[in-house]
């Protein structure tokens, strides 16, 4: 809402489901529609629960397992 980019710490995250992941889906899609970036930080736990539940990619989000996206 505030037009601003935004940066999503997910790094101590331990565990996920699939309402979190399809939020964050959400969240990218309309920050892609406002023109803005969402950049994710995200543990391999966060990364191999998305490419299970079916999301290779996040539209909207610009995602890192090692630090923030340049």
């Amino acid at each position: 809402a505030s037009g601003k980019n935004l940066r999503v710490d997910l790094d101590g995250v331990e565990e996920i489901d699939l309402a979190a992941l399809q939020l964050l889906r959400a969240a990218g899609r309309e920050a892609e529609r406002a023109g803005v970036a969402i950049a994710v930080r995200m543990t391999e736990v966060v990364v191999s629960a998305a490419r299970a539940a079916g999301f290779e990619r996040i539209a909207g989000l610009a995602v890192s397992g090692d630090g923030w996206p340049k």
